[in-house]
């Protein structure tokens, strides 16, 4: 988890209790109370240090004898769903892998394609196709019937056309 360092949300104010922190955030309007534990961890979730350190530090606090990753990362992960920490749009960018890869590079392909009339309809249209295939196919399969936009699109109105050399026939 060295990838990750917590930082305290915008808005928050906190005040030292005996024991612990009380933390009140603005919007959305909530109180939180904290214990030792979560305080420290809060304390040291400014941008600078990862959650590995903040173990380290919860390890030496309370004399570990190894540093507390696994209930580290809970407690990040716990202070972020109670919006006390900024939130992050990504996790780990290691854990995600070829499978956040390949859908950014797909979108970068196509980003300047969609200028184009055309390819919105057949994006909108194959985006419709497999959303609607979704509940009902194994993984994989709607977004290659998603490719039927494209032949939706590409050939709005081949049913009308007349084909080359076939003028004046009856």
């Amino acid at each position: 988890m060295s990838w990750d360092r917590p930082q305290r949300a915008a808005g928050i104010e906190i005040a030292e209790l005996g024991r612990g922190l009380l933390v009140r955030q603005a919007e959305p309007p909530r109180v939180h109370q904290l214990n030792n534990t979560a305080s420290i961890v809060l304390e040291l979730c400014d941008g600078h240090h990862t959650v590995a350190e903040i173990a380290g530090a919860l390890a030496g606090a309370f004399t570990l004898d190894a540093p507390p990753l696994d209930e580290a990362a809970a407690c990040v992960a716990g202070l972020r769903r109670a919006g006390v920490l900024a939130g992050r749009a990504v996790g780990n960018p290691d854990a995600l892998g070829l499978d956040a890869a390949s859908p950014m590079v797909l979108l970068a392909l196509v980003l300047p394609a969609l200028r184009e009339p055309a390819a919105r309809w057949a994006a909108l249209a194959g985006a419709v196709i497999a959303l609607t295939a979704t509940p009902f196919l194994p993984g994989g399969l709607p977004v290659l019937l998603a490719l039927a936009g494209l032949a939706a699109v590409a050939f709005p109105g081949a049913r009308g056309r007349s084909r080359p050399g076939a003028e004046g026939r009856a």
